[in-house]
């Protein structure tokens, strides 16, 4: 009996991005060949990160920096999905995020919000933006807050 039958059903792969093929500023060893690899077998690839601090065209560029192959619209991240969130639910979020980040929610609107989105973002975890967020969150009964 052949153990590797079910290799021949796989269509896709996600790969996690932050401690699975790149740490810090390097990629993680054999990453970058075994991405070549994946890709000359036919795969499709998607790359996946929770991370926040840095916007989807931020952590694309650093990628091919590091010498893999990566198509931007192959990268999908948490602020991928709460931009979504948002559009679909037409809300005005009030964003606690990096700057680098925010390019990921350019062009909405954040005017009055009725949302409050929260990232990785050491420089607006002060007492004055968090005020700011529990008011947006308090005063418009909000039932969105993505973390």
């Amino acid at each position: 009996m052949d153990n590797c039958n079910w290799v021949k059903n796989i269509r896709g792969v996600l790969l996690d991005i932050n401690g699975t093929i790149q740490v810090g500023d390097k990629p993680t060893r054999d990453a970058v060949r075994a991405l070549k690899r994946l890709r000359q077998s036919g795969i499709a690839v998607k790359f996946i990160t929770n991370a926040t601090k840095n916007s989807k065209n931020g952590l694309h560029a650093k990628l091919t920096r590091l010498g893999f192959d990566i198509n931007s619209d192959e990268v999908f991240t948490s602020l991928t999905a709460a931009r979504r969130l948002v559009e679909a639910e037409k809300l005005r979020p009030f964003c606690l995020l990096q700057d680098e980040a925010m390019e990921d929610f350019a062009g909405l609107e954040v005017s009055n919000p009725n949302a409050v989105v929260v990232g990785l973002a050491p420089d607006c975890l002060n007492y004055e933006c968090l005020n700011q967020a529990f008011r947006w969150v308090c005063c418009t009964k909000s039932k969105y807050i993505l973390a």
